[in-house]
């Protein structure tokens, strides 16, 4: 027999750190959410990129950040 335990949404912010470790992980998660939007229009708008180009360097700057964690760590 499965017994579901309910969930209280208190008891998870008390366990992960307590209100103000769930708001600046609320913000932290907006501005990461936020940041390759803003540099999209960034490239286009500021730069006068085209959105492929801009799109491509994006991600050919994600690519180089993963290759070179490794190596260099945190």
């Amino acid at each position: 027999m499965a017994t579901t335990a309910k969930i209280r949404p208190r008891a998870l912010v008390r366990a992960s750190g307590g209100p103000r470790y769930a708001v600046a992980l609320a913000v932290d998660a907006l501005g990461t959410g936020l940041l390759r939007p803003f540099l999209l229009l960034y490239g286009v708008m500021a730069l006068r990129l085209s959105a492929p180009v801009t799109g491509i360097a994006m991600t050919v700057g994600v690519v180089m950040g993963l290759v070179c964690m490794p190596a260099v760590g945190r």
